[in-house]
């Protein structure tokens, strides 16, 4: 009989043992569910109790986290992995070109001086938006004032008429530039300009690259 009630004890005992629910003090949160103990969590989310969002690691400077990817959506503007860099920058700095084929499709080429035949631009940001430039090119002969445009995009340079004077050219003359202008990359822009003078009526491009 002793024996008996000990065996009993112990079938009882481990029956009591084999019910017991072995998730009763995991706690899971909101974010992961409990299996034999362990939580498995959602996607996007880790550590013993899924406490750990994937974007709490995650620096996306200028732009949103994918609670399940841990990616940056870039905010307009920004690029990166972390979006911490603004898509224009690559286009700042100074553009150097020749305006020589203009000159010669004016048919005015042995007339006009060296410091004449070089267009120089420099790209700066636009304080007023995330997405532009300030692109400014001045030049004695051939003016293209200052245009702003979004970083990358063509673009059309506005109509610019001046009376100038050339040395070797006896007379001030009019001259009238309008054009558009595209980048070819963040290192090169082609500007096509249309160009009307007494002299003549030239179409020409000219390709400036990052100095």
């Amino acid at each position: 009989m002793k024996y008996l009630s000990q065996l009993l004890f112990l079938a009882c005992t481990l029956l009591v043992f084999s019910c017991s629910d072995p998730c009763k003090d995991v706690d899971c949160g909101a974010n992961g569910i409990c299996d034999e103990g362990i939580c498995n969590c959602d996607p996007g989310y880790s550590g013993t109790n899924c406490e750990t969002n994937i974007c709490d690691t995650t620096d996306c400077q200028n732009g949103d986290c994918d609670t399940v990817t841990g990616a940056c959506t870039c905010f307009e503007g920004y690029e990166g992995s972390a979006c911490d860099t603004e898509i224009r920058a690559k286009y700042l700095g100074t553009y150097s070109g020749s305006v020589a084929a203009c000159i010669e499709a004016l048919g005015a080429g042995g007339a006009v001086p060296d410091e004449f035949l070089t267009l120089n631009a420099l790209i700066s940001v636009d304080p007023a938006n995330i997405n532009n430039i300030i692109m400014t090119a001045p030049n004695p002969l051939i003016n293209l004032g200052e245009v702003t445009v979004k970083a990358g995009d063509p673009f059309l340079l506005p109509t610019n008429t001046e009376t100038i004077e050339i040395p070797g050219i006896p007379l001030p003359i009019s001259i009238t530039v309008s054009g558009s202008g595209t980048f070819i990359n963040e290192n090169t822009i082609d500007i096509t300009l249309n160009i009307i003078t007494i002299l003549g009526v030239a179409e020409c491009t000219v390709t400036m690259t990052k100095q």
